[in-house]
């Protein structure tokens, strides 16, 4: 019940003074920035906050940043900066924003500094911050991706709070709320969910002096799915007539806070809209798999529309698979027809799964428990997984004639009936593991692992 009222309560303040506001000072950006540059005011933060707005803007305006961008990174030869590596976390954002691949972008991979660890960190927790946005928001590589999440989770406050250094003994409500955006999407880690939930608690008794303060307090809730109405509450006083914002209440119009609110807006305008969140550009489509050995067989799969979620940015990499899954999976990898089939007892043709089983079984990958029983919802084994993948593979031309591995730890417990499938997978690949156990219920994260090796291997389609 708390969830529904706190969606109606987004969705009522949306459909009034937010919309109006955001509409407002999107059109007021779009007025004083005439010609974004390379830059902090003026330039990717307003790219951001107007892309992410989805505000109609000429596409001339987003294209002649560009040109200026591709002409700054060229002459400084993709060096952004020697020292404050935010410079790259900022245009992988608008880059990203806008569409564009930030790891092949004018003759360089702008998101490979971030890769370095140590160079980032001369900046501090800052760096560190931006740094882990910034590559999440395209799902892009980071060898060091879960070192910025436990540096960050480390540097937190007895009272849930951030500062930009060790030597700062105070936390910032800031600093704060750009951390919890940095760890939004690791909630499902224990100790970076601990930290978020102490980190919201300090928000919400929080002294903010500054629109900006509480333009990031607004964006760390909506990227953590939480009603930002008392902080877009406080930051409305800030706001002038003209669409733009003031730094503090007796100020006049600051472009930093008016691009700031501007991202605010946006982020709680997709909230409402059930649109990803602000930083959420093109990242990978589960956040519980960012650093899992497999996130990358994952990503590719749910790519190609062959896996989903068991929720909302979630895979659930370590959970079983039920058989009727494992037919869907398996039909959409092969690019099958979807049909029916009256070779189960226990299929009912009106349920969802009916036409990948239907397929699946015409095509000879899967077959039933006997006596007419495919059994849908029971968890499928490993052995069993291997003997699918196997057969699909032969009808995209894999041969016989393979033996299982002397390696392997425990080839006595496969099943007679399994073990020429079990060793065409290990012979080519889609299996690698020393001992097989070939009884447990396979978990999704192996599922995506086979299924990824086979399509690498070229017998379904080409590796992307």
């Amino acid at each position: 019940m708390k969830r529904v009222l706190s969606a109606l309560l987004i969705a009522v303040l949306l459909a009034t003074a937010v919309c109006a506001a955001h509409a407002d000072t999107a059109a007021y950006v779009l007025k004083t920035v005439q010609t974004p540059q390379v830059g902090s005011i003026g330039g990717e933060w307003a790219v951001i906050g107007l892309a992410r707005s989805e505000t109609a803007v000429p596409q001339s305006w987003y294209d002649g940043y560009l040109q200026r961008l591709t002409a700054h990174v060229q002459q400084c030869g993709g060096v952004l900066d020697a020292r404050k590596y935010t410079e790259y976390s900022r245009v992988i954002l608008a880059l990203t924003a806008l569409g564009k691949d930030a790891a092949s972008f004018a003759g360089y991979d702008l998101t490979l500094p971030l890769s370095d660890f140590d160079a980032t960190m001369k900046q501090g927790l800052n760096g560190a911050i931006w740094a882990l946005i910034a590559i999440d928001s395209g799902g892009y590589p980071c060898a060091v991706r879960q070192k910025y999440v436990d540096e960050i989770v480390s540097r937190q406050h007895a009272d849930g709070g951030w500062s930009l250094s060790k030597a700062q003994a105070a936390s910032d409500p800031d600093v704060t709320a750009m951390a919890l955006q940095a760890l939004a999407k690791y909630r499902w880690q224990t100790a970076a969910d601990k930290a978020v939930t102490a980190g919201v608690s300090y928000l919400a008794g929080a002294d903010y002096t500054s629109s900006e303060s509480l333009s990031q307090a607004a964006i760390a809730l909506c990227e953590l799915g939480q009603d930002p109405a008392v902080c877009l509450e406080k930051l409305s006083a800030y706001a002038l007539p003209d669409g733009s914002f003031r730094h503090t209440l007796d100020g006049e119009a600051n472009e930093m806070a008016t691009e700031q609110a501007l991202l605010a807006l946006a982020a709680a305008a997709r909230l409402g809209a059930g649109k990803t969140s602000l930083y959420a550009i093109d990242c990978a489509a589960f956040q519980d798999v960012i650093g899992h050995p497999d996130e990358a067989a994952i990503a590719s799969l749910a790519a190609r529309g062959i896996v989903n979620g068991k929720a909302q940015y979630r895979f659930d990499p370590d959970g079983t698979m039920t058989r009727a899954e494992f037919a869907a999976i398996m039909t959409r990898a092969m690019e099958l027809k979807q049909q029916t089939t009256d070779a189960f007892s226990d299929v009912a043709p009106a349920a969802w799964y009916a036409p990948y089983i239907g397929a699946a079984y015409e095509a000879g990958i899967i077959a039933g428990r006997g006596g007419g029983i495919f059994d849908p919802n029971g968890a499928i084994t490993r052995q069993e997984a291997a003997v699918m993948v196997a057969r699909a593979a032969k009808l995209r031309g894999m041969t016989g004639g393979a033996s299982l591995p002397e390696t392997l730890t425990d080839a006595a417990q496969i099943a007679p009936w399994a073990v020429d499938s079990v060793a065409l997978c290990y012979r080519d690949d889609i299996l690698t593991e020393t001992t097989f156990e070939p009884l447990r219920a396979i978990r999704r994260c192996e599922v995506a692992r086979m299924l990824y090796r086979l399509l690498v291997n070229d017998y379904v389609v080409e590796a992307s």
